[in-house]
């Protein structure tokens, strides 16, 4: 388990109750990281999901009760490091990071040499654990704007995406 934060945390479990498939960076309190963890499709495609705030070129992850934003490099030697990493192509569940050619979904994708989905717009969770991706709605900022839709993108190592 990394510091604070949720590490295979799924639907309110810990330590032997953790299921694989994911590592969730996000204090056990923040409504994202509740929201996203009654997910259903949880292994989708092979992908090994990564919860985080994210930003084009950095995440934020709650490391040993510290709040920290670090780039692709430090995340994939945590990554690589924790014991439920199957190293397979990684699913960012972390808002922005794929909306950027050269930002953090490729730089990860490169460091590690794998696959990584990453979403182009913000990632809002629902409490029953569906999810989209979207822009904030200009008249509230606080709720996604369904005209304004993003979508996940594979980043491969070297550079292409799809």
């Amino acid at each position: 388990m990394m510091g604070t934060g949720k590490s295979g945390l799924y639907k309110g479990t810990y330590g032997s109750n953790a299921v694989p498939g994911s590592i969730d960076y996000m204090s056990p309190t923040d409504a994202f990281s509740k929201n996203i963890s009654h997910r259903k499709d949880i292994d989708v495609n092979g992908f090994f999901d990564i919860i985080a705030h994210g930003l084009p070129n950095k995440i934020q992850i709650e490391y040993h009760g510290k709040t920290l934003i670090v780039n692709h490099r430090l995340a994939a030697q945590l990554i690589k490091h924790n014991y439920l990493y199957t190293g397979t192509s990684i699913r960012l569940l972390s808002c922005s990071t794929g909306s950027q050619t050269a930002g953090f979904a490729q730089n990860l994708a490169n460091k590690m040499n794998i696959v990584v989905e990453a979403p182009t717009k913000l990632v809002w969770a629902y409490p029953d654990g569906k999810y989209i991706v979207a822009d904030r709605r200009k008249d509230n900022p606080n709720l996604p704007d369904l005209n304004r839709k993003g979508k996940f993108i594979k980043f491969y190592p070297g550079g292409s995406r799809k």
